[in-house]
């Protein structure tokens, strides 16, 4: 399970690091008045990073709204409270992804943008070179293969343990606890 979180949270980042950077040549103008107006790369490169961490952070709220409203329904699928979830034991983890999904879906496409020249923005700017969006898509396409392929393995398994033959009948079956003293 762990693997197929992983898997479709690095998709999902990819997928975020290619709509922003198709968006290149749509976005180029603003960027192209920012730099007429006296920001340097390093502004841009900020400003594409608190875009991602804007979104990231409009995400997590939403995700918190969504588990407050479905307390009860996902502590009964989980068997535990969240407060218990959500110590300072616990919280590592979900925080290392966040960085890493920041690192990916920010870096990326901030470095892209901000080394954009001036001289080339308002001269009709299009992106000719798109030889990055075919390995890019081809990785995607490959994750979402390997998703939907481990949620076959793991949806098989699971009929396989609800649907198979225990080998007796379970009607007649006791059984008897008892307390050592």
């Amino acid at each position: 399970m762990t693997t197929l979180a992983l898997a479709i949270l690095f998709i999902a980042a990819l997928n975020y690091v290619l709509v922003a950077v198709a968006s290149l040549a749509v976005r180029a103008k603003g960027i192209g008045v920012h730099k007429s107006n006296g920001a340097t790369d390093g502004d841009i490169f900020k400003m594409f990073l608190w875009e991602t961490g804007i979104i990231i952070i409009l995400s997590l709220l939403l995700v918190v709204l969504l588990m407050l409203n479905f307390r009860e329904p996902v502590e009964e699928l989980i068997s535990t409270k969240l407060t218990s979830l959500f110590t300072l034991q616990t919280l590592w983890a979900p925080l290392l992804i966040i960085i890493l999904l920041f690192l990916i879906a920010g870096l990326l496409p901030a470095r892209l943008f901000s080394a954009i020249p001036v001289t080339h923005i308002f001269r009709e700017y299009t992106d000719k070179r798109t030889a990055w969006k075919r390995p890019l898509l081809f990785v995607q396409f490959a994750g979402v293969s390997f998703v939907f392929g481990l949620l076959m393995i793991i949806l098989l398994q699971y009929q396989n343990i609800v649907n198979k033959d225990l080998g007796y009948d379970p009607s007649n079956l006791v059984f008897l606890l008892c307390q050592r003293q």
